[in-house]
């Protein structure tokens, strides 16, 4: 895991050994102690605020950026979009759908009989395909 953090990224697995890596870890079950440790570790240091929310609000003294929380932009926006009353407009389509199926089945009809290529031949009223 900790190749994946490699500053220099030509060090830094490739997509193809990452997944062999995990699929053997999930196939063969090995080397399962080091998540066991660190899953051990990661809830020691939650226990201790030394990682959490918590943990974020203290910024380092030397730090050139730090991070916040969005959480007060994510209030913001959802207060002001409940607070403003929205109105939707009906719109009144009348749109005749029986004639709209009539239609389609007479001019697929038209067009089946000419994909036939069907003529007439002799005066007994028989049809005849080519």
């Amino acid at each position: 895991m900790k190749s994946c953090w490699n500053s220099d990224p030509k060090k830094r697995p490739t997509i193809i050994e990452i997944r062999k890596t995990i699929g053997k870890w999930f196939f063969t079950n090995k080397n399962i102690e080091p998540f066991n440790q660190a899953e051990l570790k990661r809830k020691e240091l939650i226990s201790l605020d030394k990682l959490g929310p918590n943990f974020a609000r203290i910024s380092h003294p030397r730090a050139v950026y730090t991070s916040r929380s969005l959480s007060f932009l994510i209030s913001k926006c959802s207060s002001i979009n409940h607070s403003k009353e929205y109105t939707s407009i009906e719109l009144d389509f009348d749109i005749d759908i029986e004639s709209q199926i009539n239609r389609s089945k007479v001019h697929g009809t038209k067009r089946n009989i000419e994909e036939l290529d069907i003529d007439s031949h002799g005066d007994d009223g028989k049809y005849l395909s080519n």
